[in-house]
C-alpha cells in the first residue's frame, strides 16, 4: 500500500474515488438526488483544489497501484493541530488496514 499526496493538478483523482465511495457507503441512508447533490457540493475537482490551495491536505490511498481510499486534513495549525475533514475507504477494502494506514500517516504529518 502505497500513501501520496494529492496536488491540485490530481484533484479530479479524489473526485473520482469520493463518486465511487458515496452511492456505495450512503444510498441506503440518503436518496440518489441527495448523494449527487452532496458529491457535486463536496467532490467537485475545482473545490477540491481550492481546498488544497488554502491549506487542506489530500492523502490518497493505494493499493497494488488502485485507488482505495482518501484523507483530507488541516490546514495545519502552528501547533501541529489538524482538523480531519474527510476519511473514506472504498467498502471493499474496509478492514483491510487501509483507514489505519491513513489515520497514521496524517498523524505523522502533523507532529
Amino acid at each position: 500500500m502505497t500513501i501520496e499526496e494529492v496536488r491540485p493538478s490530481e484533484a479530479d483523482s479524489i473526485s473520482v474515488l469520493a463518486h465511487e465511495i458515496w452511492p456505495l457507503v450512503y444510498s441506503q441512508m440518503i436518496s440518489g438526488e441527495q448523494i449527487a447533490y452532496m458529491l457535486e457540493w463536496m467532490y467537485a475537482p475545482q473545490k477540491i483544489r481550492t481546498e488544497i490551495e488554502a491549506g487542506t491536505v489530500y492523502l490518497k490511498s493505494k493499493q497494488e497501484g488502485d485507488a482505495a481510499g482518501f484523507a483530507a486534513f488541516g490546514p495545519v495549525e502552528k501547533d501541529g493541530m489538524a482538523m480531519l475533514h474527510k476519511l473514506y475507504v472504498h467498502p471493499d477494502l474496509h478492514r483491510s488496514g487501509v483507514g489505519s494506514a491513513l489515520l497514521k500517516d496524517v498523524e505523522k504529518r502533523t507532529d
